[in-house]
């Protein structure tokens, strides 16, 4: 063989792992970019869901439903924050182990559910929680809560 055959194919290799490379590359990214947004559609879809049921059972008083929500797998448990808190500033029946929630209640930031783990706190218009307070954890991706009308507001408990 000559050294110019030699030298083609040592090129031909070079341009062959280029090749190789940026597709893997390439490919990690868009993978990496669907599961990113099939997470931020998980979480869309349960908001949705979540103030379109409460939204349903607040204005049929007496009405109680026990309903499980899907929830993206990032979320280890979604929490429920009384609105009267958020404008009392009152953290005190908050548990300590939830800073995050405790300093957007004391800011009067308007937020009444919040995913924990991941995903961003949105706020739920006529929702009341028993006992001011209730973390819901995750099983087999979802949570499972009680709904009752009372009219003008739903009340959110455990099942």
């Amino acid at each position: 063989m000559n050294k110019k055959s030699q030298i083609g194919q040592v090129f031909i290799y070079l341009i062959s792992t280029l090749v190789i490379i940026l597709v893997l590359y390439f490919g990690y990214n868009a993978i990496s970019g669907i599961t990113k947004k099939q997470q931020e559609l998980s979480f869309v879809k349960f908001q949705t869901s979540l103030k379109d049921m409460v939204s349903y059972t607040s204005s049929d008083y007496g009405t109680v439903r026990v309903e499980d929500f899907y929830v993206p797998s990032t979320f280890t448990e979604v929490c429920f924050v009384d609105p009267h808190l958020i404008t009392t500033r009152d953290s005190s029946p908050i548990l300590q182990s939830y800073p995050v929630i405790i300093d957007s209640v004391e800011s009067g930031v308007l937020a009444d559910v919040f995913a924990l783990q991941a995903g961003a706190p949105f706020y739920i218009e006529k929702i009341n929680v028993t006992g001011d307070f209730l973390c819901v954890p995750v099983t087999n991706g979802k949570i499972r809560i009680r709904i009752e009308g009372k009219g003008d507001s739903a009340q959110i408990s455990s099942p």
